[in-house]
C-alpha cells in the first residue's frame, strides 16, 4: 500500500474503504418499564422477516459512496423503489439478500460512475476484505479498467484494519435501531416492510455516513490506514494477539494448550480400556400370587422364605461336600 501511496501520488480524498454490513441490528437489552417485584418483562420489537444487506464505501476524506440495498426476492414494487431517498442509491435483489460476486462487479461500475461524477480523479485505493466474492480474475480485470487500485485485507482481520467496520458501522446501526424503535412506537406494528426498510437504511446512511464524514476519517486514523504507519499497524495488531486482553494473562507457566496437550495424550500416555463393571444380581422384586388376595402380611411372610431358602441352599453345599471327602478318608484309612 505504501508504494501505490508514494508511486500514485494518492492522498486522503484517493483512499476508499468498502464494506458490506446487514440492516437488522443486534439485539440488546435495555430498560423496560414494569410493576415492581414482577417476574413477567418483556418488551416487542420490530424484526423484519427477510434480510436486507448495504454496501458502503467512504473515502478517507469527506467523499462518500451512494449505498446499493440489497433485497431478497426478484420482484420489486414501484412505492419499495421510491423509497430511495439518497440521490444516486440504487437497489438490486440476490437469492437471499446477501452480496455475490455478480453484484460485486455491478457496484464497481457504480463506484467509477460516481467517481467520475464527483470529478475525483484516478486512479483511486479501493481497500476491502479478501471474499471470494471480491478476489477473482473477472473483478480484478474491471478494476484495471476503470484505475481501481485494489487491496484485500488478510483473512480474520476486517474488524482491526477495516475503518468502515472499526467506527462507522456502530452509528449507523445505532441510528437503525433508533428508528425502529420509533416506528414500532408509533404504528405497534411488530411487522416491517420492505419500503420501510429502504427509508431507514437511507436515512441512517445519510446521518452516519454522508453528513457526519468525521467517522470515515477517525476509523482510518483508527486502524492506521491512512496516514500509513507501518510502526503503528503493528502495535495496533499486537493489541489483538492475546485476543484483546492486556497483560500477561494466559501466559502463566501452569498453563497448557490444547495442542500441547492432545500431543503429550498420543505420544506419552498409554491409554487402557475402561474397567468392567461387575453388576450384583438383581433382588427378586416380584411374587406369585397365584389367585390369591396378597395383603403386606403375606408380602413379609414370602420375603422370609425366600431369605430362609437362600440360606438353606448356601449351607447345604458345604457340608455335603464336606460329607463326601469323609466318607473317601474313612476309605483309605481302613
Amino acid at each position: 500500500m505504501a508504494k501505490l501511496l508514494i508511486g500514485n501520488s494518492i492522498d486522503s480524498s484517493l483512499v476508499f474503504n468498502m464494506d458490506k454490513t446487514s440492516f437488522t441490528p443486534k439485539s440488546t437489552t435495555r430498560i423496560v418499564i414494569a410493576i415492581k417485584g414482577s417476574r413477567n418483562m418483556w418488551t416487542q420489537e420490530i424484526k423484519p422477516n427477510f434480510h436486507m444487506s448495504v454496501v458502503a464505501a467512504a473515502s478517507a476524506s469527506v467523499s462518500a459512496v451512494p449505498p446499493l440495498i440489497i433485497l431478497p426476492g426478484v420482484h420489486l414494487f414501484k412505492s419499495e423503489l421510491a423509497a430511495l431517498s439518497i440521490d444516486g442509491a440504487r437497489v438490486t435483489d440476490a437469492p437471499k439478500g446477501f452480496s455475490n460476486d455478480t453484484i460485486f462487479k455491478y457496484w464497481l461500475a457504480i463506484f467509477s460512475t460516481v467517481l467520475e461524477a464527483q470529478g475525483i480523479q484516478k486512479p483511486v485505493i479501493l481497500i476491502l476484505d479478501n471474499s471470494s466474492t471480491h478476489v477473482n480474475i473477472e473483478s480484478v480485470n474491471i478494476c484495471c479498467e476503470h484505475g481501481i487500485l485494489m487491496i484485500a485485507l488478510p483473512a480474520n482481520e476486517t474488524h482491526i484494519f477495516q475503518p468502515l467496520d472499526v467506527v462507522v458501522f456502530k452509528p449507523f446501526k445505532t441510528i437503525v435501531r433508533e428508528r425502529l424503535q420509533l416506528q414500532m412506537y408509533e404504528t405497534a406494528d411488530p411487522a416491517l416492510s420492505k419500503q420501510t426498510a429502504i427509508e431507514i437504511a437511507c436515512y441512517a446512511y445519510r446521518s452516519a455516513i454522508i453528513e457526519h464524514s468525521s467517522y470515515a476519517i477517525e476509523g482510518f486514523r483508527g486502524t492506521r490506514l491512512y496516514p500509513l504507519s507501518l510502526v503503528q499497524l503493528h502495535k495496533r495488531l499486537g493489541e489483538y494477539q492475546a485476543g484483546g486482553v492486556k497483560g500477561d494473562f494466559g501466559n502463566a507457566s501452569w498453563l497448557v494448550r490444547r495442542p500441547n496437550v492432545i500431543a503429550t495424550v498420543q505420544n506419552a500416555i498409554l491409554s487402557l480400556p475402561p474397567e468392567s463393571i461387575r453388576r450384583q444380581k438383581k433382588r427378586r422384586t416380584t411374587i406369585d400370587i397365584a389367585g390369591r388376595l396378597v395383603t403386606k402380611e403375606l408380602l413379609a411372610e414370602a420375603s422370609g422364605q425366600q431369605s430362609c431358602t437362600k440360606r438353606v441352599a448356601s449351607t447345604k453345599g458345604p457340608n455335603m461336600i464336606d460329607f463326601l471327602q469323609l466318607a473317601e478318608l474313612e476309605k483309605v484309612m481302613f
